[in-house]
């Protein structure tokens, strides 16, 4: 389970790094985004209405963070570091990639990929093949050992559901499971909705916000 959430992470630090890269702000001076950031005060973020959405980004947020990642695969005596563990996750989950997928995913560089996959593949856990679409190319997939690595990944899901539910009642249990999935269909749904859904044009930033870019 906790894999599920390395995605998550990767795709909301894209989803904000899309967001930083249109602001306005990247063209303004020095000064005048620090005085924006500054006067952010003025204008304090309201909390969520709903106390479960409260719950879901601090749940999301503790459990994305690289240094409990990482502590969590060190239980199962593996030593790895936040991005190394991602690749894994992603390898583990579908078809052998390009490099250049695996950066793009990531949000990150092809050097830094590339270094990467350099551990990994030092270490026995990636190996590079053909890629049967492009003689050029060449395709990242799991060793044989790499495949036990992210099996521990799963183990290690377990035992933190396990360790977390510790002291629950069995009916408290079953209703957890029960709500997750439907969450889980609804989420699906409704993000199947918003990438066959046009997006809004990037001149519709709300007015109090234009204000204070101005």
């Amino acid at each position: 389970m906790s894999c599920i959430f390395i995605v998550f992470a990767t795709v909301n630090t894209y989803t904000v790094f899309r967001k930083v890269k249109r602001s306005p702000l990247r063209r303004r001076p020095k000064e005048a985004v620090v005085t924006a950031f500054e006067n952010q005060g003025n204008h304090p973020v309201r909390p969520y209405s709903h106390t479960l959405m409260s719950s879901l980004v601090r749940i999301i947020g503790e459990w994305s963070a690289p240094d409990f990642l990482t502590a969590v695969v060190a239980r199962e005596g593996l030593e790895l570091d936040h991005g190394s563990i991602t690749v894994i996750t992603f390898l583990s989950t579908g078809a052998p990639r390009r490099p250049s997928d695996l950066a793009r995913k990531m949000v990150t560089g092809a050097s830094n990929m590339s270094k990467i996959l350099a551990r990994l593949s030092t270490a026995g856990i990636v190996e590079r093949v053909p890629d049967p679409a492009d003689a050029r190319a060449s395709l990242v997939t799991l060793t044989p050992n790499g495949r036990t690595v992210a099996n521990s990944f799963v183990h290690a899901g377990d035992s933190l559901v396990a360790e977390l539910l510790t002291g629950w009642e069995q009916q408290d249990r079953l209703d957890l499971v029960r709500l997750l999935n439907k969450l889980e269909h609804s989420t699906t749904e409704l993000s199947r909705h918003l990438r066959t859904t046009p997006k809004r044009p990037e001149s519709s930033t709300p007015e109090h916000i234009e204000g204070e870019l101005s």
